[in-house]
């Protein structure tokens, strides 16, 4: 009996008969690339009554000591019709940057990471 031959990379990938799916390889866009306008808020994220509104790319001026990211989006929510707080994403591709963003952010509402953490903490261990 003739013995079937494997594509080189598939046999590299098979163990005694079972098949391994192939790892994908990511291709690297730039955050800046990213469209997360049609994913920001979707069907059923949101309570009753309040829906997603005007998306544009640029924070509140709360967020205005926060580091200028490489890619910004914000989405206003509303109830019956009135602006009702909003939802703001910010993309980094340089990690110094998200740490200092998370402080500002953090700082912000009056903690700091650290106390973030132990209310985060707290409040997962009543469950």
């Amino acid at each position: 009996m003739e013995q079937e031959v494997l594509h080189p990379n598939i046999a590299a990938d098979c163990y005694q008969g079972a098949f391994i799916e192939p790892t994908p390889t990511l291709t690297p866009i730039p955050l800046s690339a990213l469209k997360l306008d049609q994913i920001l808020i979707q069907s059923g994220d949101l309570p009753a009554g309040l829906s997603g509104a005007q998306i544009r790319d640029t924070a509140p001026a709360m967020f205005k000591d926060v580091p200028m990211a490489d890619s910004t989006i914000y989405q206003q929510l509303a109830r019956n019709g009135n602006s009702a707080s909003g939802v703001a994403v910010f993309l980094y591709e340089d990690k110094s940057k998200v740490d200092k963003a998370y402080s500002k952010i953090l700082g912000g509402m009056g903690q700091t990471p650290s106390q973030f953490l132990n209310s985060v903490t707290r409040r997962q261990s009543r469950f």
